[in-house]
């Protein structure tokens, strides 16, 4: 497939060698500017030149238009349009081979070579398309006259032929076209011959130029590029819409970003070829210019429609290379979103809060529910059943979540539940263009499900590279831990075979406030973690604590010195445990003792992998009547597994008073915390 590929340059022409009042000739403008000798004419008049596409020619063959060219002693404009065909190189870091196509003889050609190969192999299999393409031009229409056989018309007819060609040529006999030589080398910017022992990767360069025979082609390396080009499908009035692709040879600040409304009565999609506009819209409002676009009132009922052109900026020329631009436009049309001023308490709150934002720091942990955990036959008829499902779809969610945590405007957000393609292609793109800087980790899993931690860039630096903690087998690393899981009784197995099987990580991040408010110097330590969620587990979430305050112990060791203790620090996530869990007894006392009755839950706790048992054993809890409860009990005053576990922090619980950051059928409770330490207040 033939690209479009635009260079737009602004450079300078120094005309004053000329006599005044006279015009350098358009053709001696564009033969200085392809031989690269521009750069001794620096001045003041700008040029544009163009590769767009030629319909009237095959192949990479391109047309080149020289305009605005204006003289130092005179105020003129000259126009020409000059023939360059150009070879298109692609050449990409790391992979074997180079790629060229151009057009010879009227006919698209391809060529792969190796890299690291020397040009001289390149150059051999040039001469050879070239003296095949030749000589299938001059034998074009050649054929040997054939011999008279039969009677008739036939014979009379052969006998006319024979009487038109002039006496004493034998046609049978008559000689192919003799074929030449042909000549290919490459011409540096400079002008002067690329050595065939250079490697191919060097020696074809954007900017060289590649002579075969009596033809010179402009190489254009590594054309811009846009490849899977889509937005979501379910646009709502004042959520915004992100522009997913991959560029390719192309930034996204040299890029061009067009969305378009489009009003009744257009043309539509080519059947064909979905998400691509094949014929050209009679009129279509531009709406928007840049990746992102927040539709508005006046798009509601109506389709958008996003194009986008890439580009980069030459190295060499310091112009702008642009490629061919990709089009998308929504099935669905733009609808009204849902009403957000249950939110306005929160906004109102989020703008007293500016006034006061140099002294502050605004954290937020948000558990996102993860689409793979809100879809389930499960999740849709019994944890979620009060809400419509397409409510629990994740192209609406997304749109929803992101807005809401967009608008706490914090310096620090922590997410749960993040899937890894929804950050990669939403999450992380979306936070960006609002000012942040993303770090995700993954579940110690297969399940592409994990945390990710954000920060303003202004604000915040990031300080090495973050810690990732696994909370799998941190706990064997201790001895007291150890000792929990190392018995033979029951309670022992299931705690050692949730513990391994938990699939828990922790983010450990340390940042540099660039800001330095309050005089601190000291780095800030951000934990981000998601613990074990089944309700009849407090002791293992113990056990995953405890290892986590032993990790935080000596990275703040390695960070403060003798001063570690007043390190600020933030602890944040979904911890799964309601505040009456022992859980925050052991962060905020800093110990937990054996008699603490979250041990004694441990007698019932049976760690399950099927999916399909954990659901029935949330039915069969929810069930219990009061002698189940009586006889839990007594189980539970005689656990097997114990131990007094301390930990060296002084954290401190913010928010204590929010009614429940969770709710399903099953229950309505706060399972989500901030702690802070240190400096912190």
């Amino acid at each position: 497939m033939t690209r479009k590929v635009v260079l737009n340059i602004i450079g300078m022409l120094s005309l004053s060698c000329r006599p005044c009042g006279s015009l350098l000739s358009p053709q001696y403008l564009a033969r200085s500017f392809l031989r690269g000798s521009l750069r001794a004419h620096r001045a003041t008049s700008p040029f544009r030149l163009q590769l767009p596409r030629a319909d009237h020619m095959q192949g990479t063959r391109r047309m080149i238009r020289l305009s605005t060219v204006q003289s130092l002693q005179c105020v003129s404009e000259q126009r020409v349009e000059l023939e360059m065909p150009v070879c298109l190189i692609r050449c990409v870091e790391g992979e074997p081979h180079l790629t060229g196509t151009l057009c010879i003889a009227g006919k698209e050609k391809t060529f792969h070579r190796l890299q690291e190969d020397a040009l001289e192999t390149t150059i051999q299999r040039l001469e050879r398309i070239a003296k095949e393409e030749r000589k299938r031009g001059l034998s074009h229409g050649f054929k040997k006259p054939k011999k008279g056989k039969g009677k008739g018309k036939g014979k009379k007819r052969q006998m006319n032929s024979a009487a038109e060609e002039p006496e004493g040529v034998e046609l049978e006999q008559a000689p192919l076209p003799v074929l030449e030589d042909i000549s290919v080398w490459v011409e540096d910017v400079r002008g002067e011959r690329v050595s065939e022992e250079t490697m191919n990767k060097f020696a074809l360069e954007d900017q060289f130029l590649l002579h075969v025979g009596n033809e010179t082609y402009r190489m254009i390396k590594n054309v811009p590029e846009v490849n899977g080009l889509t937005v979501d499908e379910k646009p709502m009035a004042g959520f915004r819409l992100f522009a997913d692709c991959e560029l390719q040879f192309a930034s996204e600040s040299a890029s061009k970003w067009e969305w378009y409304r489009l009003t009744a009565g257009e043309e539509s999609l080519n059947d064909g070829e979905e998400g691509s506009a094949e014929e050209e819209f009679h009129s279509r409002e531009l709406v928007c210019t840049s990746q992102y676009y927040t539709p508005t009132e006046e798009d509601v009922g109506m389709q958008l429609l996003v194009q986008v052109t890439p580009g980069r900026q030459d190295e060499a020329s310091g112009g702008l290379v642009t490629g061919e631009a990709e089009t998308f436009m929504l099935k669905g049309e733009v609808r009204r979103g849902p009403d957000m001023s249950v939110h306005g308490k929160r906004l109102q709150h989020c703008r007293e809060y500016e006034s006061q934002r140099t002294s502050r720091l605004r954290i937020v942990s948000y558990n996102i529910l993860a689409d793979n955990y809100a879809n389930t036959p499960f999740a849709v008829e019994s944890l979620y059943h009060y809400c419509n499902q397409e409510y629990l779809q994740i192209d609406y969610r997304k749109q929803v979540f992101t807005w809401e945590i967009l608008q706490y405007n914090a310096e620090i957000i922590c997410l749960q539940e993040v899937c890894a393609e929804l950050y990669d292609k939403y999450i992380e793109p979306t936070m960006k263009a609002a000012g942040y800087t993303g770090i995700y980790t993954n579940k110690i899993s297969s399940s592409r499900i994990g945390c990710a931690t954000f920060f303003k860039s202004d604000r915040f630096s990031l300080r090495g590279s973050a810690l990732i903690v696994d909370l799998t087998s941190e706990w064997d690393r201790d001895e007291t831990l150890r000792s929990l899981c190392s018995g033979s009784s029951e309670m022992a197995q299931n705690l050692h075979r949730a513990l391994v099987r938990s699939t828990t990580v922790a983010q450990v991040i340390t940042l540099e406030d660039n800001e330095k408010v309050g005089g601190r110097d000291h780095p800030l330590v951000i934990t981000n973690t998601h613990l074990f969620g089944s309700p009849e587990a407090p002791h293992v979430r113990l056990v995953q604590m405890a290892s986590l305050q032993k990790v935080l112990k000596s990275h703040c060791e390695k960070l403060g010195g003798s001063d570690w203790k007043s390190l600020p620090m933030v602890l944040c996530g979904d911890f799964n445990a309601p505040p009456a869990e022992g859980l925050h007894d052991f962060l905020s006392l800093g110990f937990i003792d054996r008699g603490h009755a979250d041990w004694g839950k441990g007698m019932i706790f049976r760690s399950i992998d099927s999916r399909k048992e954990r659901e029935a054993n949330w039915f069969a809890r929810k069930s219990m009547t009061a002698e189940d409860l009586m006889q839990e009990s007594v189980l539970t005053s005689q656990p097997d597994v114990s131990a007094e576990l301390e930990q060296p922090f002084a954290w401190r619980q913010t928010c204590k008073h929010v009614p429940a950051t969770f709710c399903t059928s099953f229950a309505t409770q706060v399972v989500d915390y901030i702690y802070i330490a240190g400096e912190l207040e």
